[in-house]
């Protein structure tokens, strides 16, 4: 797992496109966006560290479904999709 800087008002992950890694936030906060009748909507506001973005689309595959910036500069894990759905496949097989 990496970590990435990123600046304030930095697209993390663009709506449409196809998911390559699941994020962790450690630090500051992202917003959440989504096109509603061509428009940006606000959804939500992640400010908690340890929220994570981007988990569903890498677990059922297809495309982000919404837009997240940052809007402030941010530090947060990247983890790979191939290597999140491991992790968790692991922690299932655990459980059993």
């Amino acid at each position: 797992m990496a970590i990435r800087r990123i600046g304030e008002n930095e697209v993390l992950v663009k709506e449409g496109e196809k998911a390559d890694a699941v994020y962790v936030l450690i630090e500051d906060a992202l917003e959440v966006t989504k096109m509603i009748e061509g428009r940006d909507a606000v959804l939500a506001e992640l400010t908690a560290p340890g929220t994570i973005v981007g988990e569903m689309v890498s677990l059922g595959g297809g495309v982000r479904t919404a837009t997240v910036t940052t809007t402030a500069p941010s530090h947060l894990y990247a983890l790979p999709s191939g290597k999140f759905q491991t992790l968790l496949s692991t922690l299932a097989f655990r459980r059993s």
